[in-house]
């Protein structure tokens, strides 16, 4: 039986030509032409961008994987890579070969397995460094079937899609974000299932308008940008009963904003918690009605306040941002409630009950401030002078 066959290949040539190869040989470096017309230009840019957004992507997964409290992006380590990738591209352009990018299948190996052992990259570079230097087992790897190709891809497709769904879901999107994830995607498929598409256009930028890739990306950069104008990490929004109860103004604020902001899902539904549970706190405290929830943002800190009419809220046992800690001492000295005086409430005479309704109404302001402080980060509650106050929640991001 012939070798290519055995191989699997079904062109002679190749076989013939692969074999024939040296096992051991040093790469021949070429010198760079600059001829270059501006369409070449423009798409060596494009697809360089395009490279680095997959970079990013790649490096993000990874850091996802390895790092089981993950938040957000470490960018410093993504601007390491990049360096890395660039140096990479330096020298893959001087010894005349394509530009070079993280490996999907790989990282979705590593993501399948949850090995991500520094020991096991440097082995494999070692190896794919042996298997440069020998023309011999680089025209092997061309003999590859189809078939085991299409396999792999389709495994390492499936757990990157898990994975980059996984990193959608932690964020919550409104309605810009929802139309940007899904216009892109829908975009870059249309160009894969009906190449037609790009039909007509110059043969420069059919070449690109025809790659599902390139699309995706070039929609994704574009519509994040046309998105985020107008988009301020500042908000507030006035609370009006008649526009209905202020429980549903508060929660709509804290999810659209949130949403618009991009921030993770888990401080969006700790937020909306904490400002119900300080809306009632507020009411039951005689406070006063609310009168504005204002919301601020950035990638560290999501901060809510709320300003409301009457004195600052005591929470837990003590004012907060009284300064003094008089009140808290008195607070702390009050007497506790009689579980039992509770229970008989109805055969205790007038003065009692009404006792006890106060320690009942103060039991559950300081239960409402150990919740406000158990799903808040940070809080505090000054005065503003005429007869105005504010609640400050403060949550790490």
């Amino acid at each position: 039986m012939q070798p290519w066959r055995t191989a699997g290949c079904n062109a002679e040539p190749a076989g013939q030509g692969a074999f024939g190869a040296p096992w051991l040989a040093l790469p021949q470096p070429i010198a760079p032409s600059f001829n270059l017309g501006p369409e070449i230009i423009f798409a060596i840019v494009l697809i360089a961008t395009l490279n680095q957004l997959d970079n990013i992507g790649c490096l993000i997964v990874m850091d996802k994987t390895d790092n089981t409290d993950w938040r957000r992006a470490d960018m410093l380590m993504v601007g390491r890579g990049i360096r890395a990738n660039g140096a990479s591209d330096f020298l893959s352009g001087l010894f005349g070969s394509f530009p070079t990018a993280p490996s999907s299948a790989n990282i979705a190996l590593v993501h399948a397995t949850g090995s991500s052992s520094r020991y096991i990259g440097l082995a494999c570079a070692a190896l794919l460094l042996l298997v440069a230097l020998s023309p011999l087992l680089t025209m092997a790897l061309t003999l590859i079937p189809q078939a085991v190709l299409g396999a792999i891809s389709l495994y390492a497709a499936a757990y990157l899609i898990v994975s980059g769904i996984e990193m959608i879901a932690t964020r919550a999107l409104d309605s810009r974000g929802i139309f940007m994830v899904g216009l892109s995607l829908c975009a870059g498929l249309a160009t894969m299932l009906m190449p037609g598409l790009s039909q007509g256009l110059p043969e420069g930028l059919a070449l690109l308008a025809g790659d599902g890739f390139v699309v995706t990306g070039v929609c994704v950069m574009s519509l994040n940008l046309l998105f985020r104008l107008g988009t301020r990490l500042r908000a507030s929004c006035e609370l009006d009963p008649r526009q209905g109860p202020l429980n549903h103004q508060l929660t709509a604020f804290v999810e659209r904003q949130g949403g618009a902001w991009g921030a993770r899902m888990d401080i969006v539904r700790r937020a909306a918690l904490a400002a119900l549970e300080a809306s009632e706190a507020i009411q039951a405290a005689g406070g006063g009605r609310l009168l504005v929830i204002r919301g601020s943002f950035d990638e560290f800190n999501f901060d809510l306040e709320l300003l409301h009419e009457g004195e600052p809220l005591r929470l837990g046992g003590s004012a907060a941002g009284s300064g003094d800690g008089s009140a808290g001492a008195a607070a702390t000295a009050e007497a506790p409630l009689d579980l039992n005086a509770l229970m008989n409430i109805e055969s205790t005479d007038a003065d009692d009950a009404a006792e006890l309704e106060r320690q009942l109404d103060a039991a559950m302001a300081r239960v409402s401030g150990v919740l406000i402080r158990h799903l808040a980060d940070k809080l505090s509650s000054t005065s503003l002078g005429a007869g105005h106050a504010v609640l400050k929640l403060h949550f790490d991001h």
